[in-house]
């Protein structure tokens, strides 16, 4: 009973932390897609109002250089999310005017404005496409969704941890809590496994708890119908010993009275049945003496003897009879 309640119960916690943890990273997830889309959001509209539309071509390539640079310098000491975002500024489908070195220099998204998904080298990325009307130009700034993915992996990882933590926490608790509640039982176990054969005594109830009241009671049942089988057997023998001592002890002197006139044909058949008698008259005695025995007389009345002097004594009485 213990055994099937710790692992029930470990299962049962275990499973529920497993599917919080997955519960967490779809839940986790969506709430980084929406972050990660606001913020891609505001960053195409910071580059939107840092671009100046006045910028001509030897500007441009400034800008490129520059970026360029920054991320060469980058590169040596940088975040690692760096990389995994970017930007492209477009005046038409055919027209580039700049974008970061983490994004090529081709159309990744239809210029329509709002969120899209496209792979860029094989990775899944996010994009927001913002079209500047007043200058006629298509801003696209993009995040790899490795990003997000690993953000929300991190976040269901700690929650799985904190729940696996507060199951090992739970299990010691319920090991504790079940031996502490089930002591009474073990109790009650021990005192009825150490009894004696013969120790019919009931089962005291009174310190167990209401809900083994009813265990103890059942045993102590079970004792009362036993002691008082065993009580009917005791009187059963001793009746019917008494009954059968009178009529053996008159069949056995009738024998004993016959073997005395009878001549040696009918003499073995008498002896045989004399032999036989005696034997019967042996086990009414045993039976007489078992039924005045109670339980536990037996053991209270051992003691130790020398095994020498008691044949000592038996072989001088049986001396005493022959002579």
């Amino acid at each position: 009973m213990r055994r099937f309640l710790l692992v029930s119960l470990f299962t049962i916690i275990t499973l529920l932390a497993i599917l919080e943890g997955i519960w967490s990273y779809h839940q986790g997830t969506h709430e980084i897609d929406e972050v990660f889309d606001a913020q891609l959001a505001q960053y195409a509209r910071t580059l939107h109002g840092l671009i100046d539309r006045t910028a001509g071509a030897a500007d441009v390539e400034l800008l490129q250089r520059r970026l360029r640079a920054a991320d060469d310098h980058h590169n040596l000491a940088h975040h690692p999310y760096e990389a995994q975002s970017g930007f492209q500024v477009w005046r038409s489908p055919d027209d580039l005017i700049v974008q970061s070195g983490s994004l090529p220099a081709h159309q990744l998204v239809p210029f329509e404005p709002g969120f899209k998904r496209a792979r860029v080298e094989g990775a899944e990325w996010y994009f927001v496409v913002l079209y500047d009307a007043e200058h006629e130009r298509w801003i696209v700034a993009g995040q790899d969704a490795a990003v997000r993915r690993e953000l929300a992996m991190r976040f269901a990882s700690h929650d799985i941890v904190s729940a696996l933590s507060l199951v090992l926490a739970l299990g010691l608790a319920i090991v504790f809590i079940m031996r502490v509640g089930l002591a009474p039982l073990d109790r009650l176990a021990r005192e009825v496994a150490h009894r004696d054969a013969g120790d019919l005594r009931p089962v005291e109830g009174v310190a167990l708890p209401r809900e083994l009241q009813p265990l103890a009671a059942s045993i102590n049942d079970a004792f009362a119908r036993l002691d008082g089988a065993m009580q009917r057997e005791r009187q059963f023998a001793n009746d019917a010993a008494h009954e059968l001592r009178t009529p053996v002890t008159i069949i056995q002197a009738q024998l004993e009275n016959a073997l005395a006139t009878v001549g040696p044909v009918e003499r073995p058949a008498l002896e045989s049945a004399l032999h036989t008698t005696r034997n019967l008259g042996h086990l009414i005695a045993q039976l007489l003496e078992l039924a005045r025995l109670e339980p536990g007389a037996a053991a209270g009345a051992a003691e130790s003897i020398q095994l020498r002097d008691l044949l000592a004594e038996q072989v001088g009485l049986l001396s005493l009879i022959h002579i």
